[in-house]
C-alpha cells in the first residue's frame, strides 16, 4: 500500500512539470501580438515626430521670410529701381521703415514672382517651398495685392500674418508657404 501511494505521488509530480504544446503556441501568440503593437505604435510616434519637425521647419521659414520682407528694405535697399536686375538682388525687403511698406517694392516683388518665380523664390530663401503673399486692406477687408504660387495639392501649408502700414492705411500682410504634393 505504501508503494502504491508513492507511485501515485510520483505520477502527480510528473504531471505538474509537463510542458504542453498549447502553452507554447499561446505564449508565442501573445508575444507576437505585443511585438506587433510595439511596431505599430512606434511607427505612429515616428510619423508624428516627422510631421511636427516638418511643421516647425515650415513655420520657421515663413516667419523668417515675412520678417525679412516687412522689417527690412532689402539689399540693395533700392532693389525696386528698374536699373537693378533680379540677379543683383541679395534679398528682398518691402519696408521703407519697420512695418511701413512701399508700393514700388510690393509691385516689383509681385512682378518678379509672376515673371521669374524660381529665381525670386531662391532669393527669398525658400528652397523647396512654394510661396505666395497677400496684402489685405483691413478697413475694406479687400485683398489688394496677391502674387506667387501655392499648389492646391500641397500636403503642408502654413501662413504668417503681420499688420503693416501701406499707403497710409492699416493692412494685413499674409505670407503663405507650402510643400509636398500628392
Amino acid at each position: 500500500m505504501t508503494r502504491l501511494n508513492i507511485s501515485k505521488k510520483l505520477i502527480c509530480l510528473n504531471a505538474k512539470g509537463q510542458f504542453f504544446s498549447q502553452d507554447l503556441i499561446l505564449g508565442i501568440f501573445f508575444f507576437l501580438i505585443v511585438l506587433t503593437l510595439f511596431f505599430v505604435f512606434s511607427q505612429n510616434v515616428s510619423s508624428t515626430i516627422s510631421y511636427y519637425n516638418s511643421s516647425e521647419k515650415l513655420n520657421s521659414t515663413i516667419t523668417n521670410v515675412n520678417s525679412t520682407l516687412i522689417l527690412t528694405p532689402g539689399v540693395p535697399s533700392n532693389w525696386q529701381e528698374d536699373r537693378i536686375f533680379l540677379d543683383d538682388i541679395n534679398f528682398f525687403g518691402l519696408a521703407y521703415s519697420k512695418n511701413i511698406l512701399t508700393e514700388q517694392k510690393i509691385l516689383k516683388l509681385a512682378k518678379y514672382l509672376d515673371e521669374n518665380y524660381t529665381l525670386t523664390k531662391e532669393k527669398l530663401g525658400l528652397g523647396k517651398y512654394d510661396f505666395m503673399f497677400e496684402l489685405t486692406n483691413l478697413s475694406t477687408n479687400k485683398i489688394e495685392v496677391t502674387s506667387g504660387i501655392i499648389s492646391p495639392n500641397a500636403t503642408s501649408k502654413i501662413y504668417n500674418e503681420r499688420i503693416v502700414i501701406f499707403n497710409d492705411s492699416i493692412y494685413l500682410f499674409k505670407g503663405i508657404i507650402s510643400y509636398g504634393y500628392n
